[in-house]
């Protein structure tokens, strides 16, 4: 949830003098540029001086002409992250951060799940992430891992959320 200080954030509503845009106008020229999820825009906006209620009012009128969608937004950040061999534990917390719903995501989840678009296998996409250290390490196939690359892997893999678990696994398939 966005904490800001400003009296604008009590809920006092921005001037609309010359060269003031309104509410709405900002939020469509946010959305022109990045796709956002419902609260990411909320807070957007609330950090620009506007009020609750015209904060509100925008949000609605963006949902409704299709330009704000939580459940899309979750579905192509799912993608991306995914085709940058991130985690889905750390997939989740990021959503979740951006105020996507737990329910949104599993639904996204199983949808992508049952259309093949997504390389469920955790272990697939950690190891194809410990090949690029690899090869920017310039360790050749079969030769042996020395011990601080395989440092440097579990280290990437943690930060890209992958579960202990799975990085054992990888480091353990290096040394065969």
């Amino acid at each position: 949830m966005c904490t800001l200080h400003s009296p604008a954030y009590r809920g006092s509503s921005r001037n609309k003098g010359a060269g003031m845009k309104t509410c709405e106008e900002a939020a469509l020229r946010k959305l022109a540029v990045r796709s956002l999820s419902v609260q990411e825009l909320r807070c957007f906006l609330r950090r620009k001086g506007y009020g609750t209620d015209e904060t509100e009012k925008a949000i609605e009128e963006c949902i409704s002409y299709g330009y704000l969608d939580d459940r899309s937004f979750a579905r192509e950040y799912f993608l991306c992250a995914l085709r940058k061999n991130k985690g889905e534990r750390l997939i989740s917390s990021e959503l979740g951060q951006k105020g996507i719903d737990s329910d949104v995501l599993s639904e996204v989840y199983e949808e992508l799940k049952e259309k093949g678009e997504i390389e469920l296998d955790e272990f697939a996409r950690a190891k194809a992430e410990a090949e690029k250290v690899l090869r920017i390490a310039e360790i050749p196939d079969g030769n042996a891992v020395p011990a601080k690359i395989k440092a440097r892997i579990a280290r990437r893999l943690e930060r890209y959320g992958y579960p202990t678990s799975i990085i054992y696994s990888v480091l353990e398939d290096l040394d065969q």
